[in-house]
């Protein structure tokens, strides 16, 4: 078997989640899609009939994450999330990292 895909990178960091449960990314929420225009964004994710789904502004219910673009796959598993404060960097870690780490809270799948 070869190196596991990004999404399948997800979906196994995400396997702890019970049926009905998700994660809201707090402030590490994203924009996603082709233009990244801020038309739709990521608020979290969660498991709905055994499946990972990712909860978007347009995709409430959910939607695969093979329905997101290799650009957002790419930008939960590599993107460092930076914040600012009083004028200085902070680098974060990204989105992927923190998932493994359990950074984020479990919460209800339609509280996200």
């Amino acid at each position: 078997m070869g190196r596991p895909t990004n999404i399948q990178r997800i979906e196994k960091a995400l396997d702890y989640l019970e049926n009905g449960q998700g994660i809201f990314l707090n402030s590490d929420t994203f924009l996603v899609g082709d233009l990244l225009d801020g038309s739709d964004k990521c608020y979290g994710f969660g498991k709905v009939n055994k499946r990972i789904q990712a909860v978007t502004r347009e995709n409430t219910d959910g939607v695969p994450l093979t329905d997101l673009t290799k650009g957002d796959i790419d930008y939960i598993i590599n993107a460092s999330v930076v914040r600012i404060h009083k004028g200085k960097k902070y680098t974060l870690g990204n989105i992927y990292e923190k998932i493994l780490a359990k950074k984020y809270p479990t919460i209800k799948y339609e509280d996200i």
